[in-house]
């Protein structure tokens, strides 16, 4: 399933929809996405692939067709390639054609999702849209607006399957569409206090080990910090065991060019040609190599500490939750804070929401322990 953060990154923005309600208690909506200066850079780049394959087809196609008419074997591709060839470029113009027909039908304001008392069924999957039905019936389904990389969204949840409309323009749209939502599914929000509701923007929690340990220290400015101690795994292990192997011959990579360039700059011997007869490579991409192979082997080094570091350290700060990082999510994930962040046990994990996002912790051993850190976190932020 991919994570939120990435459904929405790659949607262009929705400017209006309009609903039309159907026979039995279900209803169509039509969205109308953003006509603005990213739409049309995906228009144009689809655009430009489809000209070139045309292109492409029309020259090899050019090339047969003469050598046919000549006569001559020899001249132009041979006849029988041609059905292979031509189901190759059928394949690939089939996904930027089907890309521009999904834009095309978003901007004038034909993309069609289906709310259905089974099923949220969102347009057909193509290169631009590849959600998945969302079946609601007989399950508990939430639905809220949520905040994703400061794009609005409307998500909906059943168990662990969601699906996620938008991004919109602005957060009036999505309130807009919250509401119509809320006429026609009263149920999907009974229960729900206000801000309770978010989607987890980074799903990667069933990778992590479970939390075998959790202690709460005291922070600095008021605050406090939960530091965990999880198991180790297989997969922890090989991915060590794979870093390790890749920088041994990062290693030599690194001693053997920063040598060649240092004795070149500082005691000024030539470097020796690669091949007799053919000149020096050059120093200047030399350079560019080795400073690229250096970045590259800090961010290994980085992801080798966090494979065999254990320890896992969040900080509850005022106005906003910083989380620990560990070997899925190497990055510094920061969660805003306005004093109404609801938490809440889900399964064997603690999440935090907060303006429409939510993070997770664990997974713990069991859920008396996700229970025990969720109650421990109330007390601390009253």
């Amino acid at each position: 399933m991919k994570d939120a953060k990435t459904v929405v990154a790659n949607r262009v923005a929705i400017a209006e929809f309009r609903i039309e309600d159907l026979a039995g208690g279900g209803f169509r909506v039509f969205f109308r996405r953003q006509l603005g200066g990213e739409s049309l850079f995906v228009f144009v780049g689809l655009l430009v692939f489809v000209g070139l394959g045309a292109a492409l087809m029309s020259s090899f196609l050019g090339a047969a067709w003469r050598g046919l008419m000549s006569g001559d074997a020899k001249k132009g591709p041979p006849v029988c390639c041609l059905p292979f060839v031509l189901g190759f470029f059928a394949l690939w113009l089939s996904v930027p054609l089907r890309g521009l027909w999904a834009h095309w039908r978003g901007t004038v304001g034909r993309e069609e999702w289906s709310f259905g008392s089974e099923c949220v069924t969102p347009p057909p999957k193509d290169v631009l849209n590849d959600s998945a039905p969302l079946p609601v019936g007989g399950r508990e389904v939430r639905a809220g607006v949520s905040q994703i990389k400061g794009r609005w969204v409307v998500g909906m949840t059943a168990g662990d399957a969601e699906l996620i409309v938008g991004p919109f323009r602005t957060e009036a749209v999505a309130r807009a569409f919250e509401g119509e939502l809320r006429k026609r599914r009263p149920g999907w929000f009974e229960g729900l206090a206000v801000g309770a509701y978010g989607l987890v923007a980074e799903r990667a929690t069933e990778r992590l080990e479970p939390v075998t340990s959790c202690e709460v220290l005291p922070g600095a400015g008021g605050g406090f910090d939960v530091v965990m101690r999880r198991e180790s795994s297989a997969a922890r292990r090989w991915g060590t065991a794979f870093m390790a192997f890749w920088l041994c011959g990062w290693t030599a990579g690194e001693l053997m060019v920063s040598t060649v360039l240092a004795r070149h700059f500082f005691l000024g011997v030539p470097v020796a040609a690669t091949r007799p007869g053919k000149g020096p490579p050059a120093i200047g991409f030399m350079v560019v190599w080795l400073t690229g192979w250096t970045v590259a082997g800090v961010f290994a080094w980085g992801k080798v500490v966090l494979h065999l570091r254990r320890r896992e350290r969040w900080r509850f700060e005022n106005g906003r939750v910083v989380a620990g990082r560990n070997w899925v999510h190497p990055w510094r994930r920061v969660l805003v804070d306005d004093g109404r962040t609801v938490v809440r046990v889900v399964g064997k994990e603690v999440e935090l929401v907060s303006g429409g996002v939510a993070l997770r912790m664990g997974p713990f051993a069991g859920e008396s322990g996700a229970q025990r850190l969720a109650e421990e976190l109330e007390r601390l932020r009253v």
